[in-house]
């Protein structure tokens, strides 16, 4: 798996949809306590979806939840207009604090689960595999000591 953090800054504009082109997921990762940053997801969302196949797995996600606590931060993103915007664009949802080593793990294990899924169903539909991605399930059932393969 290889992962690229583009900070969501134009400057990058140009580069990053080289790295997204051919990629089977993608976090979109917006500040609870920043609306600005949440309005950014409806662009790089687009890009995105301009830019990668059909089936990319996209989360869509609220950071730094771990703020809101003994009011340091105003939540400025509420959560069921996130959910929302989710939903509508078909993508998955997560509030997290980025702190809690467990929280981002989930994302990516959801992610991970749904990739498998798609490749899985379209390996299943097709007869060759052309380069497809491969891994076995002991992996993504989280079973220790298995060994996967990534084509």
């Amino acid at each position: 798996m290889q992962i690229w953090d583009t900070t969501g800054q134009e400057k990058y504009k140009s580069i990053i949809s080289h790295h997204y082109r051919k990629a089977v997921g993608a976090l979109l990762v917006y500040d609870v306590t920043r609306y600005s940053s949440f309005e950014n997801c409806v662009k790089w969302l687009q890009e995105l979806r301009n830019n990668t196949e059909k089936d990319c797995v996209i989360c869509l996600i609220g950071n730094k939840i771990d703020l809101l606590e003994n009011n340091k931060y105003m939540r400025k993103v509420q959560k069921t207009v996130a959910e929302n915007f989710a939903k509508r664009n078909r993508v998955l949802f997560f509030e997290i604090s980025a702190k809690k080593y467990g929280e981002i793990n989930s994302c990516f294990d959801e992610m991970i689960k749904r990739i498998y899924e798609i490749k899985k169903e379209n390996y299943k539909s097709s007869e060759s595999i052309n380069g497809s991605f491969i891994v076995k399930e002991s992996v993504i059932q989280g079973e220790e000591n298995s060994n996967y393969v990534c084509c």
